[in-house]
């Protein structure tokens, strides 16, 4: 009995400190010169064998779960918006809220 509960243990611990980091990544985009936010800005976020697409909302906000995949690398951000240059950038450390300022396309 005391053999089967030692292995569950060490299993259970061993699964636990495999999984994905999970993590939170939330903000809001907005005009660069005019500082309004820009709604449905398209936000991409990949990493390795992880991929996921959302959008920001009617005051440019957007919120987003993420796994960070094996030993929680820094995620990829792509933002883009219609009429605006795209944005390409590391998500930022120590920090899970950030506010992005894209420029328009001249």
């Amino acid at each position: 009995m005391r053999i089967r509960l030692a292995v569950l243990v060490i299993l259970t611990v061993l699964l636990v400190s495999s999984c994905s980091c999970l993590r939170r990544l939330a903000g809001t985009v907005r005009d660069r010169e005019t500082k309004k936010p820009i709604q449905t800005a398209r936000i991409s976020v990949t990493n390795p064998g992880y991929q996921r697409h959302f959008e920001s909302d009617s005051n440019g906000y957007f919120e987003a779960f993420l796994s960070g995949g094996y030993k929680c690398p820094r995620i990829s951000v792509r933002i883009e918006a219609d009429g605006y240059k795209a944005l390409d950038m590391k998500e930022p450390r120590k920090r899970d809220t950030i506010t992005v300022y894209l420029e328009r396309l001249k």
